[in-house]
């Protein structure tokens, strides 16, 4: 059984800011939240909870390109 939490924040080339928490632990489900804005340039803020079977601890936090 693991848990994974990250924190991960994304610009891409066209304009698009994306900003998305996630948490996984223990079993299959899938929960997502989110708003998302667009006018030209589009804004999505994310929430998700992603449940799987597995076996150790990740903690990730990073930021990319589309």
């Amino acid at each position: 059984m693991y848990t994974r939490i990250g924190f991960v924040v994304g610009v891409d080339e066209g304009v698009n800011v994306i900003v998305g928490v996630f948490v996984t632990v223990g079993v299959e489900v899938d929960v997502a939240v989110g708003v998302g804005v667009s006018v030209g340039i589009g804004v999505t803020v994310g929430v998700k909870v992603d449940v799987d079977v597995g076996s150790g601890v990740v903690i990730a936090m990073g930021s990319g390109s589309g």
